[in-house]
C-alpha cells in the first residue's frame, strides 16, 4: 500500500491567491492537523511509502516536504501527471478532490478529503485498529 498525498489545498491550505512561495506566508496556512495525522500513520505503518505530490510539480512538492514533514519519511515527491500511473486500488491518497471528480484518482482504493483522514486515523487509534473498519 502506498499512501499519496497532495500538496495545494491538501497540506497547504490557500487564503487568498498564491505564489507557490513558501515564503509568502499571507497566502497560505499549513494544514497541522493532517500533517499530525500523517505521522501517526507512519508510526502504525512504518513500512509503507508516504509519497507527496502535486498538480504543480515535482520541484513544489518536495520544497513543501522539506519545509513542514520534517519528522516524516516522505519515500518520493512528483507530480500528479508522472506519478498517476503507478498508482494501484491497494492504494490511498489524500486530495482536496473527490475520487470521481478527477481522472488521475480513479486507479485508488481510497480518496480521503483532509478532514476525513484526519478522523479516521483518530478514530483508529483509539479503536486500536486499521482497514478493518473501511476507514483505512
Amino acid at each position: 500500500m502506498k499512501l499519496f498525498v497532495d500538496v495545494d489545498d491538501t497540506l497547504i491550505l490557500y487564503t487568498q491567491n498564491h505564489t507557490w512561495n513558501l515564503e509568502d506566508t499571507v497566502s497560505y496556512t499549513v494544514n497541522f492537523p493532517l500533517i499530525d495525522a500523517l505521522e501517526k500513520w507512519q508510526k502504525i505503518y512504518p513500512d509503507e511509502y508516504l509519497i507527496v505530490w502535486s498538480g504543480t510539480g515535482t520541484d513544489w512538492a518536495l520544497e513543501v516536504s522539506q519545509a513542514f514533514l520534517t519528522h516524516i519519511n516522505v519515500h518520493m515527491t512528483g507530480s500528479k501527471l508522472s506519478l498517476v500511473d503507478m498508482t494501484t486500488s491497494e492504494d490511498l491518497a489524500i486530495d482536496d478532490r473527490s475520487q470521481d471528480s478527477r481522472q488521475y484518482l480513479k486507479n485508488f482504493g481510497r480518496v480521503f478529503s483532509p478532514d476525513e483522514f484526519i478522523q479516521n486515523v483518530a478514530w483508529d487509534l483509539v479503536n486500536g485498529r486499521l482497514s478493518e473498519t473501511g476507514c483505512l
